[in-house]
């Protein structure tokens, strides 16, 4: 019970002993309370533990640790994979970060909306989105979307023209990239922006389009592998930004465009090959474990290195990885 003392502090019969008994979170609440009755005395005795804190323990952060079996099956595996120079799309991915200095605001669009309706639509030879991605649809063309995206139903008119199931999402993807993309040029008074560098777009402000920007013009980068975590933890926050396009899709946009190399774009496909090819199951249904089914395969990759110096990067194991899906 609480005694009242002769400065109208209220007095706890606390002793160091007892509150060495307590948690770090009980602690802070006690001294919270000392606090608002006025008990600097008790709150004294507190700050004078030795492992004393005003704050509750913070939560442990997840490790993004894997058994040193599962990393060595998961590089075995990967020591198996073709060499870049015996395919023909590797080699065509591995040229990609070194034509970052030509990439266009067209090239870039072309590539986010591709990779942003693979959210919705079915992919493959067969599909209405791999026909759209060969047309000359009007809605890969940054210049007359700017220029018709306010139009009332003229981007749902366009993406109905091309059969999709998704239209409403899809509209949406649309509007969210053609505002941002607006927005970080408002300044062109309606000049076109397809042929402009991706490295020269705006900078003014921090407009959801500023990653790709810098990534285009090398004011950063993930090309040392060992780090490349810190880089896509960072990534996160910007899909958040992007209507449609989540921790698969941005990663696509990356990898296909060459703005990032140590990243990878996961999905079924990926966790079908880890389980029959590593006897490994991953789950990527949250983001945290997303980037924890990433980090495997980037310590398998920096394992291997001495052996398959070709294999220098998730961009290129995810490609011949992928080829191997193909293969009958």
């Amino acid at each position: 019970m609480a005694n009242k003392t002769k400065r109208g502090e209220y007095h706890l019969n606390w002793t160091t002993e007892k509150l060495q008994q307590l948690s770090k979170k009980s602690l802070a609440t006690l001294r919270a309370n000392a606090l608002a009755r006025n008990g600097s005395a008790l709150v004294e005795l507190i700050d004078s533990l030795p492992d004393a804190t005003q704050t509750p323990t913070p939560r442990r952060a997840q490790v993004l640790e894997w058994a040193d079996a599962e990393i060595a099956r998961v590089a075995e595996k990967l020591t198996k994979l073709p060499r870049i120079c015996e395919s023909d799309a590797g080699e065509q991915r591995a040229a990609l970060p070194s034509k970052l200095h030509t990439l266009t605001v067209g090239a870039f669009w072309h590539m986010y909306v591709c990779c942003a309706f693979s959210t919705q639509e079915r992919s493959g030879p067969n599909s209405n989105l791999y026909r759209f991605e060969h047309s000359a649809s009007v809605l890969l063309d940054p210049n007359c979307v700017l220029s018709q995206y306010k139009v009332s139903g003229w981007i749902e008119a366009e993406v109905r023209a091309h059969h999709f199931w998704r239209v409403s999402a899809n509209v949406k993807i649309v509007e969210c990239v053609a505002g941002l993309l607006d927005l970080a040029t408002a300044e062109r008074n309606g000049a076109p922006v397809a042929s402009m560098l991706l490295k020269n777009l705006p900078v003014a402000g921090e407009h959801a389009l500023r990653l790709f920007r810098d990534l285009a013009a090398g004011v950063e980068d993930d090309h040392d592998l060992p780090s490349s975590y810190a880089f896509s933890k960072a990534l996160r926050p910007h899909t958040e930004k992007l209507y449609g396009v989540g921790d698969k899709q941005l990663r696509n946009i990356l990898l296909n465009t060459g703005l990032a190399v140590n990243v990878l774009p996961l999905d079924s496909r990926w966790q079908n090959w880890l389980k029959i090819e590593c006897g490994i199951d991953i789950d990527i249904t949250s983001h945290a474990k997303y980037l924890l089914a990433e980090h495997l395969i980037r310590l398998a990759v920096i394992e291997i290195q001495p052996v398959r110096p070709d294999l220098s990067s998730l961009a290129l194991v995810d490609r011949l990885v992928f080829d191997s899906f193909d293969v009958p």
